[in-house]
């Protein structure tokens, strides 16, 4: 018997090389509440350099500290 998983996006968050924590979000919350939920832990854990967000498709995005609010929004028109 095989189980369907439901596809989520996935979020590694990073200092410097080291991976520090990583979570998933499933692929029926907004894109922008993944990006929001990014933004937080920098806010939470000032260490973070920069994480990794891989959506339902498998496409990779790199998300760095510094990441304008701008380049935010257009991130959440593009991850699925």
């Amino acid at each position: 018997m095989t189980s369907h998983r439901a596809p989520s996006r996935k979020v590694v968050l990073f200092r410097g090389t080291e991976v520090v924590s990583s979570f998933a979000h499933y692929a029926t919350t907004s894109p922008r509440a993944s990006l929001r939920s990014i933004r937080n832990e920098f806010y939470r854990n000032p260490v973070l350099t920069h994480a990794t967000l891989v959506d339902a498709k498998g496409r990779k995005w790199s998300i760095h500290r510094r990441t304008h609010t701008l380049t935010l929004l257009w991130l959440g028109l593009r991850v699925r």
